[in-house]
C-alpha cells in the first residue's frame, strides 16, 4: 500500500517527534531539542537527539535518523503500512480502504507546491513595488513595523483583474492549475481567468514544515468581504490550520504555553509585542481538530478571542467543543478582553504589560462554564435554581473521560453549595438542590422506572381519551405536535403495539374512545391497556383525563413531545459518547457537541 505524501504530513503534523520517542527514551531539553541516550546502542554518555521543528531524531552513537515512523520499525519491528497505521490511529485520522497513488496525483501535487511559492514570492514583490505604496502605508499606520512585515512574509494584491494571472501564465502554468491552487477564478461574463485576491493585503499561510499552502487577504477598499482565504486543496483545510503555528512554536516549545487569538493582525501584533507563541483559526470557529492540535503543545492554551458579543459567544462555542476532548492535564483557559477591543487593538492601546495581565486573569474552564451559565439566568426561585443546576450537571455528562467528569461533578457541586446556602436558613435545614449520603443511598435503592416508557404510556393514554389529536388542526402549531405524534416509534414492543393499531383507525369514520377501546380489545390488548391507565400514569399528566379542554391537551401534548425528544437526544449523545471513548476521532466528537447543542436549544425553546 502506498500513503500520499499529504497523507503521512497530516499524521505528522499532529505528533511530535518527543511524544513518541519519549515512551521509550527518557528525554531532558537542551535548546531546541531533546537529548536523550541511545534506544539503538548502549551509552553511558547521551548522544540521541530529537528536533520536533524539523520533524526528525538522529543517533550520533548509531548513525540511526529518521521520522515517527522509522522509529517504530527500528524499535518495534514494525512494518511501514503497520507504523503508519498505528500512527494514524493515534492521531486521530481515517486510512481509506484504497490507499493507492499514481504518478499524476504525485504529479499534482508538486505542480501546486511550485506554483504557491511563485505566488508567495510575487505577491511579497508587488508590496515592495514603489506603486503599492498605499498598502505598505496602511500597514504601518497599523503599527505593523517593515521587519515584522519581513518575518510574515506579508505581501499586496494589486488592485487589478488579472495582474497574477497573467503573471502565471507567462511562468508557463495553466489556468486548470491556477484555479486548483485557488489563485484564480473563471469569469464566464468575461470568458477568461481572472485574479481571486485584488486590492487585498496577502499574509501567506505556512505549514508546520514552512511549507506555503494558502492564502488570506485583507481588503484595503471597504469591499466585501473583509477578508477572504484561499479555498481548500489538497494542501489546505481550514479546519485543521493554525495561522501563525510555524512562528509560534519555538516561543511555544519554551513557554509551554500558546495563545489562541482571532485573526491574522492580532497573531501579528502580538508577536511583533513580544507574545511569539499566539496563532489563530482562519476566520472560521475553532474546531475539534484545532483542539487536538493546540493540545500537543500546551496543556492549558488560552483562548483570548475580540472582546465584543461574537467574540463572547465564539469562546462559549470553544467550551462546548472542548468538553468531549477533556482528559487529564488537558484543558483550556479563557482570556476576556473588554468590550469594543480585540487583542490587537488593546495591545497597541494599553501596551504589553496591560495584556499580560489579562492573560495572568485567565478563568479556567470550569470557571468559565460557571460564570456564563449563571449569568444567562434568574436563579431566584427554587424552580429556576433546580434548573441551572440540571444544566450544569448535563453539560458535564458531555465528557467522556469519567475521572475529569466526576472532577467536574464536584467542582459544580461545591459552587452550587455556595452559592445558594443563603437558601439553606430560609428552608429551615431542608435539603439543597444536593442531597446527603444518605438519602442518595436511600434514592438509589429505590425501583427505577423508565423515564421513556412512562411517556410512551401517557402519549398512548392521550390518543385513546382523545383521538382529536390524531386529526388534522387548524391550529399550525398543533397540526406540528399532531404530525410529530404520527411519526414516533416506541422501543416496548407491546406499546408500539398498541400504538399501530390505534393509528389503523385514522382516517375511518366514529374515531372516538369507545370505538378504539373496542378495536383494541378485539386485538386481544385488554390487559395491556390496563397498564397505561394506572394513577401511577395519570398523576403525571391529568390533561390525558377525558373532559379536559382541547387547548390544554394540546399544551400537555406539546411539552411531552418535547420531553420525548430531549430524553431520545440524550440517549443518542450516550452511545455517541461510548463510540468517542472507543475512537477518540474528532468526527465523533463533532457528533457529540453536535448533539449537545440540540439539547440546548430545545431546552430553551420550552
Amino acid at each position: 500500500m502506498k500513503f500520499t505524501s499529504s497523507f503521512l504530513d497530516t499524521i505528522k503534523s499532529r505528533i511530535l517527534v518527543s511524544e513518541i520517542v519519549g515512551k521509550k527514551v527518557k528525554l531532558r531539553r537542551r535548546g531546541r531539542e531533546f537529548i536523550g541516550l541511545s534506544p539503538f546502542k548502549q551509552e553511558k554518555t547521551p548522544s540521541f537527539t530529537v528536533n520536533d521543528d524539523k520533524g526528525f531524531y538522529h543517533c550520533f552513537s548509531s548513525g540511526f535518523h529518521g521520522d515517527i515512523f522509522t522509529f517504530l520499525m527500528e524499535t518495534e519491528g514494525f512494518s511501514f503500512p503497520e507504523a503508519v497505521r498505528i500512527l494514524a490511529n493515534q492521531a486521530g485520522v481515517k486510512i481509506p480502504e484504497v490507499f493507492e497513488v499514481n504518478e499524476k496525483q504525485s504529479g499534482d501535487l508538486e505542480n501546486l507546491r511550485k506554483i504557491l511559492n511563485v505566488a508567495f514570492n510575487w505577491f511579497q514583490d508587488q508590496l515592495r513595488d514603489p506603486n503599492a505604496s498605499h498598502a505598505k502605508k496602511y500597514l504601518l499606520e497599523r503599527g505593523i513595523t517593515l521587519k515584522t512585515i519581513e518575518y510574515f512574509h506579508i505581501g499586496f494584491a494589486p488592485d487589478q483583474i488579472n495582474a497574477l494571472t497573467s503573471y502565471l501564465i507567462s511562468k508557463d502554468f495553466s489556468e486548470d492549475l491556477i484555479i486548483k491552487a485557488g489563485l484564480g477564478v473563471k469569469n464566464e461574463s468575461r470568458g477568461k481567468i481572472i485574479d481571486r485576491f485584488r486590492g487585498r493585503i496577502i499574509f501567506p499561510i505556512i505549514d508546520s514544515r514552512d511549507r506555503v499552502i494558502a492564502f488570506g487577504g485583507r481588503t484595503i477598499f471597504g469591499r466585501d468581504p473583509k477578508y477572504l482565504n484561499s479555498p481548500e486543496t489538497i494542501l489546505f483545510e481550514k479546519r485543521k490550520t493554525l495561522y501563525g503555528l510555524f512562528q509560534a512554536r519555538q516561543s511555544i516549545y519554551k513557554s509551554n504555553q500558546i495563545i489562541v487569538v482571532e485573526g491574522y493582525l492580532d497573531v501579528i501584533s502580538l508577536h511583533q509585542a513580544g507574545l511569539s507563541n499566539a496563532v489563530s483559526s482562519l476566520g472560521t470557529a475553532l474546531t475539534e481538530d484545532h483542539l487536538l492540535q493546540i493540545w500537543k503543545y500546551a496543556a492549558e492554551p488560552i483562548i483570548c478571542l475580540d472582546g465584543d458579543s461574537s467574540g463572547r459567544d465564539a469562546m462559549c462555542r470553544v467550551a462546548d467543543k472542548a468538553f468531549p476532548l477533556l482528559k487529564p492535564g488537558k484543558s483550556l483557559s479563557f482570556a476576556s478582553i473588554p468590550d469594543g477591543d480585540d487583542p490587537d487593538s488593546y495591545i497597541k492601546n494599553k501596551g504589553l504589560n496591560e495584556f499580560k495581565l489579562i492573560l495572568e486573569r485567565a478563568m479556567s474552564l470550569s470557571e468559565f462554564i460557571w460564570n456564563v451559565e449563571s449569568s444567562v439566568q434568574r436563579l431566584d426561585t427554587p424552580e429556576r435554581r433546580a434548573y441551572f443546576e440540571s444544566r450544569l450537571l448535563e453539560k458535564t455528562r458531555l465528557i467522556v473521560d469519567s475521572k475529569v467528569r466526576r472532577e467536574y461533578e464536584n467542582f459544580f457541586k461545591k459552587m452550587i453549595w455556595e452559592k445558594f446556602r443563603m437558601f439553606k436558613k430560609e428552608t429551615s435545614g431542608k435539603a439543597l438542590p444536593f442531597s446527603s449520603t444518605k438519602q442518595d443511598s436511600f434514592v438509589a435503592n429505590q425501583k427505577k422506572t423508565d423515564p421513556l416508557l412512562v411517556l410512551q404510556k401517557i402519549l398512548l393514554l392521550l390518543m385513546i381519551n382523545h383521538p382529536f389529536v390524531l386529526e388534522d388542526q387548524e391550529n399550525a402549531e398543533d397540526q406540528r405536535s399532531v404530525d410529530n405524534l404520527a411519526k414516533l416509534d416506541f422501543s416496548s414492543k407491546k406499546l408500539e403495539k398498541i400504538r399501530r393499531e390505534i393509528l389503523s383507525l385514522v382516517g375511518k369514520n366514529d374515531l372516538s374512545m369507545e370505538r378504539i377501546m373496542q378495536h383494541l380489545e378485539s386485538r386481544s390488548l385488554k390487559n395491556e391497556i390496563k397498564l397505561i391507565s394506572t394513577q401511577e400514569i395519570t398523576v403525571h399528566a391529568l390533561f390525558t383525563k377525558p373532559g379536559t379542554k382541547k387547548q390544554e391537551v394540546f399544551l400537555g401534548l406539546k411539552g411531552i413531545l418535547n420531553r420525548y425528544h430531549s430524553l431520545t437526544l440524550k440517549q443518542e449523545r450516550k452511545e455517541a459518547g461510548k463510540v468517542f471513548s472507543k475512537t477518540g476521532k474528532a468526527e465523533d466528537a463533532g457528533r457529540l457537541v453536535s448533539l449537545r447543542k440540540e439539547e440546548i436549544e430545545l431546552d430553551s425553546a420550552r
